[in-house]
């Protein structure tokens, strides 16, 4: 039977213009996934972990503020560099020591040595793990939704 994942986050993109847009995910999961994933990153693009453009970083039970604090400062304060510093800023933004990655790929060596050095561990899940979802980005005042699906 299928639970909810929701977490407040931050939609990523790398690349030539890199920006960090406030995002929010209803997603519907496993129930044992649910109650394991505190901390998620989520692509929904990248068929890759070579050059992963566009990253969603969530927490489960945290508000939009607080996220913006601890998550979204250090990664405008550090620049949107690699896969490893985003997913490390969101690990110390959060103080977690596990990562749940929901993607087509798997994670590298190099990226699972990366956080390994911070004492971050990554979860892998499919993307096919989430059966339904809604993201909500929050762009300036306004607030517009995309309904994504899983393949």
């Amino acid at each position: 039977m299928d639970e909810y994942l929701i977490g407040t986050g931050a939609l990523v993109t790398a690349g030539e213009h890199p920006c960090i847009i406030p995002a929010a995910l209803h997603a519907a999961v496993e129930a044992a996934v649910a109650a394991a994933a505190r901390v998620a990153v989520v692509d929904f693009d990248g068929a890759s972990a070579r050059v992963p453009r566009r990253l969603l970083l969530l927490v489960r039970d945290w508000r939009a503020r607080a996220f913006e604090a601890s998550v979204i400062a250090r990664l405008r304060s550090k620049g949107l560099g690699s896969c490893t510093e985003a997913l490390a800023a969101l690990a110390e933004g959060t103080k977690a020591g596990e990562l749940h990655l929901f993607a087509r790929w798997l994670p590298g060596e190099d990226l699972c040595e990366g956080l390994a050095g911070l004492g971050v561990t990554i979860v892998a899940h499919p993307l096919e793990a989430i059966h339904r979802a809604c993201l909500i980005e929050q762009r300036g005042c306004g607030c517009g939704a995309v309904r994504v699906r899983a393949a």
